[in-house]
């Protein structure tokens, strides 16, 4: 028997956070499963995070 994975209540997406200069950003996505396209593979692929129905939260510099 073949089980569908469970997947995740949310997805936490952080950037900027690399870059001196630009703002971090944090996006949350509910629900990915109904929100952002995937495929099933071998590794975890989504796509159209920009663009989906999320909570973002950007975070100015101190400096």
């Amino acid at each position: 028997m073949h089980r569908k994975p469970p997947s995740p209540s949310a997805i936490v997406v952080v950037s900027g956070s690399e870059a001196a200069a630009a703002p971090v950003t944090v996006r949350i996505i509910l629900e990915p499963s109904k929100h952002v396209p995937y495929r099933p593979s071998s590794n975890v692929l989504v796509s159209g995070i920009r663009g989906t129905q999320s909570l973002v939260h950007s975070f100015e510099s101190t400096e």
